[in-house]
């Protein structure tokens, strides 16, 4: 659908009545929007203007706003996508617009409205935001999280998330992501997990929910969606135009589980350590996989890998076997104690056994 340059009445404040937009769109009767400049898609800050939506740029395209007319007025509202293939669905959007009047939420600084939490901050390095219900807060470590959030990362920021299900998240700098939902019952053994990552590199190991097959847990990005079978996985949802690629990993204990790339063209299942597959379109089909040597992945995900928690679980186990190596050294001194002791008592004794003798002959 053509776009077309105008100054639209928004009344964002009382100070800047008139807001100019670069591109403005009919939302009505639209299946998808392919919008200008796509890396603007992943980057702009989403605003929900009553039944408009605006894209308002960030950084080096601040001041530039994209105007979606009647948004959140249409019963199906329309996809949005970038000329290379990336892709924002309609309900990803909403949540990354969050409500149409933030300010009169209260559960958006309040921290809970019967919203009960699914996870924490467990670091934060730099400078980094959740932002809640269309409210930007920035990140401190121990932060309760919500389903719903979007956490963003600066250019210098990353952060490390403890889910409830023990699932470890972290992602690196200039990063998006959505936490969809995250529920999970460990005694009836059910429960569900979906995290969108709109842009940025990330690292998980799988918890509880992962355990359970299916569906049961899914990453997604503009391009593509991780399917997870329990393992350690590593990506990077590139900006407009960039590479993106997943990467199954060997888990702490040395195992490896199984992940499934797809999109509307096809499938491919990453089953080997540091097999890697890259995807640049959601309409094109994930490349075949390859193998990343050990160096090539700690370059692409280092600073996302290094951020990623350690699960309650991997803490316990790691204290336990740490207790057991010292106890073990600790046998190991006792015993070398005891056996120098003999040896030198049989030493002695042998000693004196050899001096009578020899006095004996002498004496004949």
């Amino acid at each position: 659908m053509a776009y077309r340059v105008d100054k639209i009445s928004d009344n964002p404040s009382p100070q800047t009545p008139f807001e100019v937009h670069t591109y403005s769109f009919d939302a009505a009767g639209a299946e998808s929007l392919t919008i200008p400049q796509g890396h603007m898609l992943l980057r702009a800050d989403f605003v929900h203007s009553g039944s408009n939506l605006i894209l308002r740029g960030t950084g080096d395209q601040f001041g530039q706003s994209i105007l979606i007319r009647d948004f959140f007025s249409q019963q199906t509202p329309p996809e949005l996508r970038t000329a290379e293939g990336a892709r924002i669905t309609p309900d990803l959007a909403a949540r990354l617009a969050g409500p149409a009047n933030p300010g009169l939420v209260a559960e958006a600084v309040g921290g809970s409205s019967g919203n009960l939490g699914i996870g924490t901050i467990d670091a934060v390095n730099g400078e980094a935001f959740v932002v809640r219900a269309g409210v930007k807060i920035p990140v401190k470590q121990g932060m309760t999280l919500h389903e719903g959030d979007v956490i963003e990362t600066s250019a210098n920021g990353s952060v490390g998330l403890l889910y409830a299900d023990e699932t470890t998240v972290s992602l690196g700098a200039e990063g998006r992501l959505v936490i969809e939902e995250m529920a999970y019952d460990p005694d009836a053994g059910t429960g569900s997990s979906s995290t969108n990552v709109v842009q940025g590199t990330f690292s998980f190991v799988s918890g509880g929910v992962g355990k359970l097959g299916g569906d049961a847990m899914l990453f997604k990005t503009p391009v593509a969606t991780i399917g997870i079978r329990g393992t350690t996985v590593a990506g990077q949802a590139g900006a407009e135009g960039s590479e993106n690629t997943f990467t199954l990993m060997a888990d702490a204990d040395g195992g490896v589980g199984q992940i499934a790339i797809s999109n509307s063209a096809g499938t491919q299942v990453l089953t080997q350590a540091n097999q890697t597959t890259s995807v640049t379109s959601f309409t094109s089909a994930p490349a075949k996989p390859f193998i990343m040597s050990a160096a090539q992945v700690s370059q692409r995900y280092g600073s996302a890998i290094a951020m990623r928690p350690k699960s309650p679980t991997q803490k316990k186990a790691e204290e336990e076997a740490a207790a057991e190596e010292e106890a073990a050294k600790e046998g190991e001194g006792e015993g070398e104690g005891e056996g120098e002791g003999e040896g030198e008592g049989e030493g002695e004794g042998e000693g004196e056994g050899e001096g009578e003798g020899e006095g004996e002959g002498e004496g004949e």
